[in-house]
């Protein structure tokens, strides 16, 4: 799909995204990401504390060196891109469907001193404009839930992948079957937010199916849903501004944060934290 040539379920919820994206920041410690707090629904500290704990968290998974190229396969507005680029010292291309996003994240490398090493792009993850065995690693932090055909994303981002190299993203999940009332609310909660989340146990397939090798699945929900509470507390603050500034109707807000706080709360909710790699084979290895 063409970055100029938008769906209308695309073009919806790049306007969604868009629209939450400030508040968000500002709710988010910056960042458009959960928190991870090692001590669970007992998390002290601020948001800004934790949701850069969860993007270290998922920079050591990734295990990259000083000088590589890594893909952000949806971006956002830059900022785990900034800090990876920063603390492992290696040039980052961020890729969004948003051209809004695109913008604030090379707005925010001017800003920070590291348009060299931090640079984005418009693009759909699901047909990525990049050449074969481009990127040194990857990963995808909470985007694909938002993404039509996953298996197909990440298919492309494997393509991207250099033989050997690591992708990583997390995922919210349903860790087991759930009843029918708790399914009716998953499914209004999924509209709300454009998303949809899978099983726990669909995971490693869709992996597989993507060409990719497993390497490690790890469900930290316990140590993210806290984030939900502040998350309801801080949009509840905003949407009055949120209605008059950008034009998100109130009761919206208020549906997606307390949709958000009773999708923490259910035993059934879990978050996935995914690495898997390209396979290294005979043919991709290079006989000098």
């Amino acid at each position: 799909m063409e970055a100029n040539r938008q769906s209308p379920e695309i073009e919806t919820i790049i306007k969604q995204y868009e629209q939450l994206t400030a508040v968000s920041e500002v709710i988010l410690g910056g960042n458009l990401h959960v928190g991870y707090w090692p001590d669970g629904d007992r998390g002290s500290g601020s948001m800004r504390e934790a949701t850069d704990r969860l993007t270290d968290l998922l920079a050591e998974e990734l295990g990259v060196r000083p000088g590589q190229r890594i893909l952000d396969a949806g971006c956002g507005t830059g900022r785990p891109a900034l800090r990876l680029a920063r603390t492992r010292r290696v040039d980052v291309l961020g890729v969004d469907i948003s051209p809004g996003h695109v913008k604030q994240t090379t707005d925010h490398a001017r800003e920070e001193g590291l348009s060299e090493q931090v640079t984005a792009e418009q693009a759909d993850v699901m047909d990525l404009p990049f050449p074969d065995a481009s990127f040194d690693a990857a990963w995808a932090v909470e985007s694909l839930p938002h993404v039509p055909d996953r298996v197909r994303a990440l298919g492309e981002i494997r393509r991207v992948l250099r033989p050997g190299g690591r992708v990583v993203f997390t995922i919210c999940v349903e860790r087991r079957p759930v009843s029918a009332p708790v399914r009716e609310f998953l499914t209004d909660y999924y509209d709300t937010v454009n998303a949809t989340y899978p099983p726990l146990a669909s995971v490693p397939g869709m992996v597989v199916d993507a060409g990719l090798e497993l390497v490690r699945l790890t469900d930290i929900g316990e140590n993210i849903f806290s984030t939900m509470a502040r998350v309801k507390e801080g949009f509840d603050e905003a949407a009055e501004d949120l209605e008059s500034s950008v034009g998100l109707p109130r009761e919206r807000t208020e549906k997606i944060a307390r949709h958000a706080l009773r999708f923490g709360e259910l035993p059934e909710s879990g978050y996935a934290v995914v690495v898997a790699r390209r396979p290294v084979t005979w043919s991709s290895v290079d006989p000098t």
